[in-house]
């Protein structure tokens, strides 16, 4: 008995073992067709949804609020009103540039592979389908930048452009939200039907830059002291509009070198500098990577805060978290947020012309800069102003620094404070002097 019981138990477990490896079996050609049938990510690819995260926190800043540009939103009920203008206005692109519909039909559909290689996931549209809804979204990106650089392009029954304000939201849907289309789409339509932005030059490129940097300048809030966005970005590939504004808000040459930040809690405020005694400086350049702390001076690029500045940084940064290894302006945002903790810091910001705001007060603005770092993330350890962030550490260590600045400010910030010092000075002086003289005579008698 006892041996047939464990020649039955030793059958059991080869029974078991051979189900095991039937399974195991069955999980291994189940993962690889899956990975058989898993498309490879293009190097093309460069539009992207927003990450999960960011959206939960601002779904409003990641949504189109007058008109879809692309697939991502293409079926969205709420914008379906602006179908029908845009397709007006394809009408109008192929009468006004004598192009023929076929001709440009054609184009986008020996473009389609590498159109919808551009995107992140896949578009389930048929071929027809997505074709169309390229051809007529990228021609209404045409006709909207046309008419900004020509207004005599705008008749009087125009329902979009002729309106400042309606101009306005349908510039900040088609150029700064992630719901685009491929830049070089847009180029090849300009190319086949000759549009040039002036007789002097027939560069499709400059053309395009030049319509897109208008367009920007003119929903976009100047900033005192510099210029708007730049007519041509220091690169030779654009993805689409939001790389061409990330483009215009960043360096030539980008920083190569990394830096490891060894506290991140250790980044002194606006405020805690002040009164240190370090200076703020408004630096004017479009390059927000300008940022430059010597000989006691803090110089920050000067920034215009807005809602619709708002939405555009959180795609700003959205896209560098999806797209690049460098996220430049995440770490701008990182260290803004940690310079700005409360309405005092943006009272002292605004005060040197570093911030300008049209919120009603600085809390609204305080608000802005933290709504943007819960999203902003630095890659590793990498953080580009770490050094900056020491020398701020250090000259605040520093007691004469804060004993100066504190001298200064309670004692000599205006004219007559400064008489009063004197004043009190001459006083104490010539009290002693007194003092000195009665003691001396009283010596002599």
């Amino acid at each position: 008995m006892e041996m047939r019981q464990i020649a039955n138990d030793q059958s059991d477990i080869c029974n078991h073992v051979s189900v095991d490896v039937e399974n195991q079996l069955k999980l291994v050609n189940f993962v690889r067709d899956k990975l058989r049938l898993l498309s490879p990510l293009s190097s093309e690819c460069c539009i992207y949804r927003a990450p999960k995260q960011l959206r939960q926190a601002a779904e409003k800043s990641f949504i189109p609020k007058v008109v879809s540009i692309g697939p991502l939103h293409h079926n969205r009920e709420d914008l379906q009103d602006m179908e029908v203008h845009k397709l007006r206005y394809l009408k109008e692109f192929l009468h006004r540039t004598e192009v023929k519909l076929e001709d440009c039909i054609k184009l986008i559909k020996n473009s389609e592979v590498r159109v919808r290689n551009c995107y992140a996931e896949t578009i389930d549209v048929n071929s027809d389908s997505f074709v169309e809804m390229i051809l007529v979204d990228a021609t209404f990106i045409i006709e909207v930048l046309l008419r900004t650089s020509f207004p005599e392009l705008i008749s009087g029954n125009d329902c979009i452009v002729g309106r400042r304000r309606m101009l306005k939201c349908v510039a900040l849907d088609m150029l700064l939200l992630e719901n685009q289309i491929p830049f070089f789409v847009i180029e090849d339509l300009l190319s086949q039907a000759n549009v040039v932005f002036s007789p002097e030059n027939d560069d499709v490129r400059f053309t395009m830059f030049k319509l897109t940097g208008n367009l920007l300048n003119s929903v976009s809030p100047r900033v005192k002291g510099r210029e708007g966005f730049i007519n041509k970005p220091h690169s030779s590939r654009i993805e689409h509009f939001l790389d061409f504004v990330r483009i215009t808000l960043l360096p030539p040459k980008l920083p190569a070198q990394k830096y490891l930040l060894r506290s991140l809690s250790s980044i002194p405020t606006v405020t805690q500098l002040y009164q240190a005694g370090v200076k703020f400086k408004a630096q004017h350049s479009r390059n927000l990577l300008d940022v430059r702390f010597e000989k006691g001076i803090l110089e920050i690029p000067c920034m215009y805060l807005c809602v619709s500045r708002e939405d555009l940084f959180k795609n700003l940064i959205a896209y560098e978290q999806c797209h690049f290894n460098d996220a430049y302006l995440n770490n701008f945002a990182f260290l803004m947020d940690r310079l700005v903790q409360t309405s005092k810091d943006v009272e002292i910001l605004i005060q040197n012309q570093i911030l300008e705001t049209n919120f009603p007060d600085n809390q609204r603005a305080t608000t802005f800069i933290k709504n943007l770092a819960p999203g902003a993330i630095m890659i590793g350890d990498d953080f580009i102003f770490a050094d900056l962030c020491e020398d701020l550490n250090v000259y605040c260590r520093v007691p004469w620094h804060k004993w100066k600045a504190t001298l200064k400010r309670d004692y000599f910030s205006t004219p007559w404070a400064i008489i009063s010092v004197i004043a009190a000075i001459v006083l104490l002086l010539l009290t002693f002097l007194q003092t000195l003289f009665t003691i001396n005579s009283n010596k002599c008698s």
